[in-house]
């Protein structure tokens, strides 16, 4: 059994260090193009709510990973636009429910919201692309039904609750 403190998984030569390490080797192989921009967009996304040294450390080996945009939460690729656009409205209501319903009166990060609606509608066997449930979160905020703290865009780093008022999960 490991029974390393997480927070050394993330410190400098630890594991996840050294992963990023060699993933940044990786993409700088990679010829300039689409493939090599993408790649250096997922590492800044997975970077976003890491320590400060490690990603400090990740643009020193690697200073265009600086001025990666991260990847939001919300995109879709071309094949999840295609599953995401076959969605009855009833399908798309279930999926608003699920989220409301796995929402409590306290701040949860949209992560757990969504990991809860994602094992009630398994049991429907109703599995729209995660961007899909990102979406349908930012719609029920713009539409009062949930309240948001962060950027809705990236589902580890905001929280959302219920309205004052209104009942949800136990």
């Amino acid at each position: 059994m490991n029974t390393q403190d997480p927070a050394s998984a993330f410190s400098l030569g630890g594991p996840v260090h050294q992963a990023l390490k060699a993933a940044l080797n990786d993409v700088a192989s990679m010829p300039l193009g689409e493939n090599r921009t993408w790649a250096l967009r997922g590492l800044a996304s997975m970077l976003m709510d890491k320590p400060e040294a490690l990603r400090l450390a990740a643009i020193e080996q690697c200073p265009e990973l600086a001025l990666a945009t991260p990847i939001p939460d919300t995109h879709l690729a071309a094949e999840e636009v295609e599953i995401a656009s076959r969605l009855t409205p009833s399908q798309l209501n279930a999926v608003d429910q699920a989220l409301v319903a796995g929402s409590i009166s306290t701040w949860r990060t949209i992560a757990r919201v969504v990991g809860d609606a994602l094992v009630t509608l398994e049991a429907e066997s109703l599995a729209p692309p995660l961007g899909v449930f990102i979406q349908r979160v930012r719609l029920l905020v713009q539409e009062g039904q949930l309240q948001a703290r962060g950027n809705t865009e990236f589902m580890r780093l905001d929280e959302v609750r219920l309205p004052p008022g209104c009942q949800g999960a136990a």
